[in-house]
């Protein structure tokens, strides 16, 4: 098939449509996200990275760990879209989690709010798009979507 100057505009408006479409999903889900933050946490401000971050439950004593790369993580999560509140993941009735900490992470999220969290420890994570899954779908989740997560630090493994 040759491409004409006529299917070369006609291919370049469309990616430009769909790019648009793309960025508007995301702003609007930016903005879904501190709305839903504002309406049930008042003033707590995102991190530099957009990050919402919110402790619940803090651990108590003297011997508080937080995780360091390379450890082994254990977590309860429950997850859910900003925008519908459809719940898509919970490990309430399952075996937490397990992951490497801070290596290859499948949301960038996590890693920043777990940063600060120790073992015990309880926290609400808003996510905007680019530190959830982004662009891509992933099961039940559309593209460009804000997640709030909430996170239950259960276990670390010191892996030497």
């Amino acid at each position: 098939m040759k491409l004409t100057p006529t299917k070369l505009l006609l291919l370049a408006l469309i990616i430009s449509i769909f790019s648009a479409c793309s960025n508007e999903r995301e702003e609007d889900q930016i903005i879904l996200l501190q709305k839903y933050v504002a309406s049930k946490h008042n003033d707590i401000p995102s991190l530099e990275s957009g990050l919402f971050f919110i402790l619940n439950d803090t651990a108590q004593g003297d011997n508080l760990l937080k995780p360091q790369t390379g450890d082994s993580i254990f977590i309860n999560v429950t997850g859910k879209l900003v925008d519908n509140k459809t719940q898509f993941l919970s490990t309430d009735y399952y075996a937490p989690i397990v992951q490497i900490f801070n290596q290859y992470p499948a949301i960038k999220g996590w890693d920043e709010g777990l940063r600060m969290m120790n073992v015990g420890d309880s926290a609400i994570l808003g996510l905007p798009p680019d530190l959830a899954y982004g662009k891509k779908r992933e099961g039940l989740i559309p593209p460009y979507s804000a997640i709030i997560f909430e996170i239950r630090l259960i276990k670390i493994v010191r892996n030497q």
